[in-house]
């Protein structure tokens, strides 16, 4: 038992820098997955500059936020500290310079190398203090592990009690101010080498990961990179293992090749992102090299047109949320359905089969001819304003989402997919006139009211939503004193750090998102112990013994709405994010950013 407990340190220890990456200078060149913070300072405070962390600090929420953290620390924290005799400040507090979490490949070996680096900087000898306690408490407890030296360093291994871990060994050592943890001696010895200089070629001169360092990694707060090729040749290999080579495979039947192959994940080399800080405010950057030359499948599929995909006029201020997708509808689907068809022929078999199905209700119905044939090249989402949602989680969580797809002949369209609908809804559609236009409604729960599958169609878009009002507050247009969300300030500029507004774009105002939310939740603390008083009796949970009906915990002791503050007092912390997609003969970058707010510049 003791045995047991020791080795929860070991991992808690992994657990607390396993947020890390380390530099890749002394990284061995047959790593295939990286995640980095080049120095463990500087992210702890941009960590703490990010407005979500400075409103959780703020003394508006001291009440709220101090009994959730005194309840993980009290209920959670302190008890696996005090079994494991381990104190997490302690090892989180010396990781000060660059830190590192790696996947790479070990020549004689089927499963990866794992390794963990952490620079402690000024604090090396603390950290050499925390290596030589844990020795003594290996001996105390007599637990069964070896010393080594490697390369004039010390090291320790410790094999896991009872094959738990497959019989994989930690290694933990230390090399100066860098410790390391691996699970094999020989990439232990690897990775010591390169950081005396002595290792050789390392990660650093691999072309691929070179050139995303040198375009996307300097000056990154964090970053990420995996070899995506290295990931499709592991996969057919362990794919092989099951498959009977003597077997003839079924007509139709899918291989694994066959479907990495069409959905063109054998084009896509890499993907890597990156985390950036300044004084505009925050960055995330992912970039999928995929050429054009190779790109297709998936890749193709979900790469958006050059065409402009900033906010229509109709779009105000006042949204919670906006996206849009510029895609030539034929075109996709051309790319889908030939997708489908190299996966398995009999895919086309299955689409064709929906016309006969529709054709019990519409003899005239074609899929391709009227839904296919009259898609335009864009696509809309839109979070309509929903200032009073109610008083019940069902209000709170239910969408006000409008989702637009332009079409070419609107009347058509609506009139297929309510066709297709007959299939799956065995009600029939209530339909009323709103302003000279028609929406459709089906009640799908049987419950009646706003929710339910609602249709109609305005400007040349066919329009669905799961909630009547928001079809009809577009339907009836900006009010007198709206303003385009295109004529935003904030907008442009934002847009500017994410590549522009052309091809996709999306858009998401926090304030008027999270404001309803917040407001409900303070004014009905008790809302979400209520909603799960009525769930079905889920395995282990609680029953009244007075009512037989299921108990639901007890957020409270956690999360007490009540203590939140008026939402007018935190709300400057909340502010705007825009995302965008670059697509270039190189690859598909996607950006989001969140500009700081402007009252806290």
């Amino acid at each position: 038992m003791k045995n047991r407990i020791l080795f929860v340190p070991i991992l808690m220890l992994l657990a607390v820098f396993g947020r890390a990456a380390a530099p890749e200078t002394i990284l061995p060149p047959t790593t295939f997955a990286v995640v980095s913070v080049p120095d463990m300072n500087a992210a702890r405070a941009a960590w703490s500059r990010t407005p979500m962390v400075r409103m959780w600090n703020d003394k508006e929420m001291a009440a709220f936020a101090g009994k959730l953290e005194n309840a993980f620390r009290e209920k959670v924290l302190a008890e696996v500290e005090e079994k494991a005799n381990f104190k997490f400040s302690e090892y989180w507090n010396l990781a000060q310079g660059q830190a590192t979490m790696g996947l790479t490949l070990i020549p004689g070996e089927q499963k990866p190398g794992m390794y963990l680096l952490v620079d402690a900087g000024k604090k090396s000898k603390g950290l050499a203090e925390k290596i030589g306690k844990l020795r003594e408490t290996l001996v105390e407890n007599e637990v069964p592990h070896k010393r080594h030296r490697i390369r004039g360093t010390d090291a320790i291994s410790i094999t896991p009690p009872n094959d738990e871990f497959d019989g994989m060994s930690v290694y933990i050592g230390q090399a100066g101010s860098l410790f390391i943890v691996t699970n094999h001696e020989q990439l232990h010895e690897q990775i010591v080498a390169l950081h005396q200089g002595a290792g050789g070629k390392s990660l650093a001169k691999v072309p691929g990961f070179a050139a995303r360092h040198r375009a996307q990694f300097k000056n990154a707060l964090a970053y990420g990179w995996l070899d995506f090729a290295v990931v499709v040749e592991k996969g057919l290999e362990a794919a092989e293992t099951f498959e009977d080579p003597d077997a003839e495979p079924a007509f139709g039947e899918p291989t694994v090749d066959g479907v990495i192959t069409a959905l063109g994940l054998k084009g896509l080399r890499s993907i890597s992102f990156s985390a950036h800080q300044d004084k505009d405010g925050e960055l995330i950057d992912l970039f999928v090299d995929v050429p054009e030359a190779s790109r297709r499948g998936l890749l193709a599929l979900f790469a958006p047109d050059a065409e402009a995909a900033g906010p229509p006029s109709f779009v105000d201020a006042n949204v919670t949320s906006f996206a849009r997708f510029r895609r030539n509808g034929q075109a996709a689907w051309k790319v889908f359905t030939g997708m489908l068809a190299e996966i398995t022929p009999a895919a086309p078999m299955a689409l064709g089969a929906l016309d006969g199905f529709a054709q019990q209700n519409d003899p005239n119905f074609s899929f391709k001819e009227q839904i296919i044939d009259t898609l335009g090249d864009d696509f809309i989402m839109m979070g309509m304003a929903q200032p009073n949602r109610g008083n019940d989680l069902a209000n709170l969580i239910s969408s006000s989402t409008l989702f637009m797809f332009k079409s070419r002949k609107p009347a058509v369209t609506l009139g297929a997919l309510q066709t297709i609908i007959k299939l799956a809804v065995p009600v029939p559609a209530e339909s009323r006139e709103f302003l000279g236009r028609t929406i459709h409604s089906y009640d799908i729960s049987g419950e009646g009211g706003d929710t339910g599958l609602h249709l109609s169609i305005a400007g040349g878009y066919l329009i669905l939503s799961s909630s009547a009002k928001a079809i009809e507050d577009h339907l009836r247009g900006p009010g007198k004193d709206a303003q385009p969300l295109a004529k935003s300030a904030v907008l442009e500029k934002a847009a500017a750090k994410v590549g522009g507004m052309k091809g996709a774009f999306a858009y998401e105002n926090q304030q008027h998102m999270l404001g309803p939310i917040f407001k409900m939740l303070k004014n009905n603390p008790n809302l979400i112990e209520q909603t799960l008083d009525n769930l079905p009796i889920g395995p282990g949970q609680e029953i009244d013994p007075d009512t037989g009906l299921p108990v639901a915990p007890n957020f409270s002791d956690w999360l007490d709405f009540k203590l939140l503050p008026d939402f007018a007092k935190i709300k400057k912390y909340l502010h705007v994010t825009v995302s965008g997609v670059e697509v270039n003969e190189a690859g598909i970058r996607f950006r989001t950013f969140a500009p700081t707010p402007p009252a806290l510049k």
